[in-house]
């Protein structure tokens, strides 16, 4: 089972991440199958652990319950931040700052909301980061047409 719960990671991550690891957090929805295979993992430790420690039984359920609790609070406040597609990119923002696929998608969220001015600031905030970013530049360019 240890095995599979690795080769269960590698075979998902290797398609789309290869080596390297991924940079861009606004695709974290790809990581969520082959964090089965790190799950099948971690539940195997905590199996040995209890095997070895020669703990009761019941301990298991509890030892599997605590980080099953916090992770399901983490998700519970990560899905806030899809209430809106502008609370969306706004958090791919802050989680990285030097994306600039993240600060179009804002400008764009923000420009769909009606708040031209913040939209702008974040197609400027693009361009600056990729002063090369066709998209970013365009967008800018449409927003000051309309």
């Amino acid at each position: 089972l240890l095995g599979l719960g690795l080769l269960w990671t590698v075979l998902f991550l290797l398609p789309t991440n290869s080596v390297l690891a991924r940079l861009d957090v606004v695709n974290e929805r790809q990581l969520y199958l082959p964090g089965l295979g790190l799950a099948v993992v971690a539940a195997l430790g905590a199996f040995q652990a209890v095997r070895r420690l020669r703990l009761p039984a019941p301990v298991l359920p509890a030892l599997l319950l605590v980080p099953a609790l916090a992770l399901g609070l983490r998700t519970a406040r990560r899905t806030l931040d899809y209430r809106s597609e502008t609370a969306m990119w706004t958090s791919s923002v802050a989680a990285n700052p030097l994306n600039p696929r993240a600060h179009n998608n804002l400008g764009w969220a923000r420009w769909l909301a009606g708040d031209r001015e913040g939209a702008a600031a974040a197609f400027r905030e693009a361009l600056r980061l990729d002063p090369g970013y066709a998209t970013a530049r365009a967008n800018l360019a449409a927003l000051g047409a309309e």
